[in-house]
């Protein structure tokens, strides 16, 4: 997450995931069945962030930015 622990901290949840800081940004690491919801709920966030893994969770990334851009057409 491109973020401050303080501000991952108060866009998150505590049950998404362990929160860890590294440098001026943070790490979540997490688990989750349902990948689609966990890519809503990264969306809704402020700040930038990067997915290192799962691919399968860039993949609903983009699935879930494809359907927005439709929406806002």
């Amino acid at each position: 997450l491109r973020a401050d622990l303080a501000t991952a901290r108060r866009e998150t949840f505590d049950t998404i995931g362990v929160l860890e800081p590294a440098g001026d940004d943070t790490l979540l690491f997490a688990q989750a069945d349902d990948l689609d919801w966990f890519a809503r709920e990264l969306s809704r966030l402020s700040f930038d962030f990067e997915v290192r893994h799962p691919a399968a969770l860039r993949d609903a990334l983009k699935t879930h930015a494809a359907r927005i851009r439709s929406l806002a057409s």
